[in-house]
């Protein structure tokens, strides 16, 4: 009798082992698949940063292109100041004097000293820099030439 009681206690012993191994188990595959889904979004997050990086990569190589190719144009990257974002458009040129009239003043935060760059869609014509600035208006003097600018022609604070 007491043989029949120790193996009926050994064997809910083992049971109750054989239960608590499965709920490990469990909790183990559980813990598998929540660090799978972990590492794949880590993965997807890498992925996401990587395309982030070649887009920046890619641009700086662009601005980088575009910069050579305003200095090989004449463009003095010294001139440069911090300056906010303004379009303007060529409302006059005077070739013969090297002035140009801007559409934009002060009402628009254009200031003595800034420089604008001049184009013609995809064309660069060069740089003017403003000499004097009333409410509606600006004149700017031709600083560094390379086309023929005309009225109407784009004049912007920053290289597009």
């Amino acid at each position: 009798l007491q043989a029949n009681q120790d193996l009926v206690s050994r064997m809910e012993d083992f049971r109750t082992e054989a239960l608590d191994a499965q709920s490990a188990q469990r909790a183990a595959e559980q813990a598998q698949r929540a660090a799978e889904m972990e590492l794949a979004s880590a993965r997807n997050d890498v992925d996401r940063l990587n395309d982030e990086l070649t887009a920046a990569l890619d641009e700086r190589r662009s601005l980088g292109n575009q910069l050579e190719v305003a200095q090989a144009s004449g463009f003095d990257i010294t001139s440069v100041v911090a300056m906010p974002r303004i379009e303007a458009q060529l409302s006059n040129v005077d070739t013969e004097y090297g002035f140009v009239i801007l559409n934009k003043g002060t009402t628009d935060g254009v200031e003595r000293g800034f420089t604008f760059e001049v184009t013609r869609g995809s064309e660069w014509l060069g740089q003017v820099r403003v000499d004097w600035v009333y409410d509606g208006y600006s004149t700017a003097s031709i600083t560094v030439p390379n086309g023929e600018m005309r009225a109407l022609d784009v004049a912007s604070t920053y290289l597009n």
